[in-house]
């Protein structure tokens, strides 16, 4: 593989429209290749770690969570930003715990990408925790979740969509994937 091409846009101005604990909204100012001027909007959220938990008995822990933008319920896998000085695998045991008061007897790091690139500045690692043993959630206030054990088959159906959710529900994106990426590990025989 050759090297990517030069930068093609310079930054004249940064601005902060808007920040919080989990998002920063930012506005550069840009000089295009073509020597055009013009904004650009774009989100930058905190580094995050989605973890797929497969329970001892190989069922997978899934959470069905209201997700107010979407104004939906929404199957997803415990997952949360990363606290500063913190690494991935550390975020998702800590996660892990928090939200199904899970232990993980083995992990396995699966990827890590930046998933909305033309809007949103993401860094996330997709891990995943074997021979879960689950305990007590402490969730945080603003969290409204179910916690579902359901097949590697059902789950990994979700995540194609190639079954309606139940009760009206859709699959995260990043949950999706972080399934996707954890098939090969979960021990189903791919269907033909």
């Amino acid at each position: 593989m050759k090297p990517p091409p030069p930068v093609p846009w310079s930054i004249l101005k940064q601005e902060t429209l808007y920040q919080d604990s989990w998002r920063t909204l930012r506005r550069d100012r840009l000089r295009l290749h073509t020597g055009e001027e013009s904004d650009y909007v774009f989100l930058e959220t905190a580094a995050a770690a989605f973890v797929v938990p497969q329970l001892e008995d190989g069922r997978i822990a899934l959470l069905r969570q209201y997700r107010h933008p979407l104004r939906a319920w929404v199957w997803e896998v415990p997952a949360g930003s990363l606290e500063p000085g913190e690494t991935p695998a550390a975020a998702a045991a800590r996660e892990l715990a928090e939200e199904i008061g899970g232990r993980a007897r083995t992990w396995r790091r699966l990827g890590a990408f930046p998933t909305a690139v033309a809007h949103v500045v993401d860094h996330t690692t997709y891990l995943l925790a074997q021979g879960v043993v689950l305990g007590e959630a402490k969730r945080e206030l603003h969290e409204v979740a179910e916690l579902h054990a359901v097949h590697p088959e059902d789950a990994l159906r979700l995540a194609r969509g190639d079954t309606p959710a139940a009760g009206g529900s859709v699959m995260s994106a990043h949950s999706a994937l972080a399934l996707l990426l954890a098939e090969p590990h979960l021990g189903v025989k791919r269907e033909t």
